[in-house]
Parts: C-alpha cells; sequence; structure tokens
C-alpha cells in the first residue's frame, strides 16, 4: 500500500509586482506518518520544531508561532533581538533537515477576470498534487487549511472548497482525482495535530513570496541586509524541495478502449491495403508480359511488312499486316491502360 500525504495551502497565494502579475500558490506537502502523530510516537515534524523551539525559547517565559515571529510586528517587538537573530540564523538548517516537498502553480493574472485567474491556479495545484502523489505511487492525500476571521479570507477560502469539491468535474481527465485527493480540513493554528504544519507552511509562503519578487526573504525589520548577508539562505536551502514531477500518465479506460479499437482498425485497413497493393503489382507483371508479347508480335509483323514492300507484293497482303499491326497496337494501349488503373 502506498503512502499518505497532507498538503498544506494558503488559499489566498500571492501576486508579483513585476510586469507578468504572475498568481502564484504554494502547496507544502508531507508525508502523512511524518506530520501526524501516531498513538503512542510523536511525529519527526513535532519532535524537531519542539525541540527548537524549547532551545529558542529556554530563557523565556514568552513562547509564540514561529511564522508570526517572521510576519507579525506585534510578536516581534515582543521578542529580544539577539534571540530574534539566532532565530532567523538556524532557519536555514531547520527547513532543510525537514522532510516535505514544494509544489506550486503560477499563471497570467487576466485583470479583468480575477475569479477565473484564481480558478486555474487553483486546478493547477490541485493537479500538480494528484500528478505528486500518482507519481510517488501514494495512497491518497488531503488538503489543510488555516481557519481566518476575515470576511474577505473566508470568501477565498470557500472559493477554493468549491473548486476542491468540484474537482472530478473541473479535472474530469484524471477519472480517479476523488479517491487520490480525497481530504479537506480548515484548522485553527494552535490545532495539536496540524498547527505546526500551517506554521511551517505560511513561513515558506512569505519568503517564496518574497523571492518572486525580487526582495530579500528576510525582512529588513528583522535582521538588518549587512547582518543578513547577500545571500537568501533559506530559499537555497529549500529549492532543492521543489517538485519537478514527471508529466502525469493519465490512464483512462475509454480512452484506452477508444485508442485501441482505432489501432485495431488501422492494422485491418493496413493488411488490406498491402493485399490489393501485391494483387495490382501481380496484374502489373502480368500486363507487362502480355505487352511484351504483343511487342514482339508487332515487330515480326513489321518485319513481314517490309518484305512485303520490298518485294512488290500484292496490296490485300500488306493491307492484311497494317490491319494486324494496328489491332496489335491498339491491344497494347489497352493493356497500359488497365495495368495504369
Amino acid at each position: 500500500m502506498g503512502k499518505n500525504y497532507i498538503m498544506f495551502i494558503d488559499e489566498r497565494g500571492f501576486l508579483s509586482t513585476d510586469i507578468n502579475n504572475n498568481f502564484s500558490m504554494v502547496g507544502i506537502i508531507f508525508e502523512y506518518d511524518y506530520c501526524i502523530d501516531l498513538k503512542n510516537k510523536q511525529c519527526d515534524l513535532k519532535a524537531k520544531l519542539n525541540q527548537y523551539k524549547k532551545e529558542l525559547f529556554k530563557n523565556n517565559s514568552y513562547n509564540a508561532f514561529l511564522d508570526d515571529i517572521i510576519l507579525k510586528e506585534t510578536v516581534l517587538k515582543k521578542i529580544d533581538e539577539k534571540k530574534r537573530k539566532e532565530f532567523i540564523n538556524e532557519l536555514p538548517l531547520i527547513f532543510k533537515s525537514l522532510k516535505f516537498t514544494i509544489i506550486s502553480s503560477s499563471i497570467k493574472q487576466d485583470i479583468n477576470n480575477v475569479k477565473e485567474s484564481y480558478s486555474l491556479a487553483t486546478k493547477s495545484l490541485l493537479e500538480s498534487f494528484y500528478s505528486f502523489i500518482k507519481n510517488k505511487n501514494g495512497e491518497c492525500g488531503g488538503i489543510i487549511m488555516q481557519a481566518r476571521d476575515c470576511k474577505a479570507n473566508y470568501i477565498i477560502q470557500q472559493s477554493f472548497f468549491d473548486l476542491y469539491n468540484e474537482r472530478s468535474r473541473i479535472l474530469s481527465r484524471l477519472e480517479d482525482i476523488q479517491d487520490k485527493i480525497n481530504t479537506f480540513i480548515v484548522s485553527e493554528k494552535d490545532d495539536e495535530t496540524y498547527g505546526l504544519g500551517i506554521e511551517v507552511s505560511n513561513i515558506l509562503n512569505s519568503i517564496l513570496f518574497r523571492v518572486s519578487n525580487g526582495l530579500r526573504e528576510i525582512d529588513s525589520k528583522l535582521m538588518s541586509y549587512s547582518e543578513y548577508g547577500d545571500t537568501d539562505k533559506i530559499f537555497n536551502a529549500i529549492k532543492c524541495k521543489i517538485y519537478e514531477g514527471a508529466p502525469i500518465e493519465i490512464v483512462n479506460k475509454k480512452l484506452e478502449k477508444i485508442s485501441y479499437n482505432s489501432i485495431e482498425i488501422l492494422r485491418k485497413e493496413l493488411k488490406t491495403l498491402k493485399e490489393q497493393l501485391k494483387l495490382k503489382d501481380t496484374r502489373i507483371n502480368e500486363k507487362q508480359k502480355e505487352i511484351n508479347e504483343l511487342a514482339n508480335e508487332i515487330q515480326l509483323l513489321n518485319r513481314q511488312l517490309e518484305e512485303a514492300l520490298l518485294s512488290r507484293k500484292s496490296d490485300n497482303i500488306i493491307f492484311k499486316i497494317l490491319s494486324d499491326m494496328d489491332f496489335k497496337m491498339k491491344g497494347i494501349e489497352k493493356k497500359a491502360r488497365v495495368a495504369e488503373n
């Protein structure tokens, strides 16, 4: 049996500010057992990140979500600057050590039809997740989103869910997509089961957004650029985790049957044409043989005519020879036409 996967998504996506105005949506994929606790065992993701948090806040009674340290200025101000820099400097190694895969979909946004652009990006992301599961010989996968209070975000989330719910129709060529992507969960970030995955997804989404827009991956409010250096260290650590899967091999039974039947029909037609061509070649050879025989007879008649003219034989004999020659010539022309057809 194949593995199960979970993909964490920020359904809001992000828009690049360059001339292309590409709209992007990112998914972070974990193996189910890697990011979800078993009955008697803490998962590897939680073990590693909890250890990281413990070391980070060991001398501080204040605790925080990892993504809030990067994304929320109110949290940022409460954390000692030295501790904050330590947190930033450790992130490349932490993300490099974690086992996850990044998939993304980017489309050229149509400013006159934002809804359609969002739909295309979502469908592309679902198709990429399906491709990942199939190419990994996985059993199935689920989608996790963070619960949000803002009404605007709720509307976007509902739009994503509507497309997910219609996945069998809008991606009908992926005929088992409903079985392969079969779970949709909206979770609070402090949820014991899915919270850490949401934190990781939010950080990575922020970094990919900044890099795609030509910004430094870390805001200067977190750490000055002169201190951080001129390299996007976290992005360099995670870029090898970006999924570049093989094309999806879609097995559609109806299309497969049609294709098979078409091949069989073509094979039969080709066999018939080969037989017809062989028969035609035989007929051409037979007619050519008859033409050669007639040509020989004409040569013979031509010699007889020359002899008759030289010996001044009667006109009746000459007329008979000419008539035979004319008959033979017409026979050659007729057989040549038959052979051509």
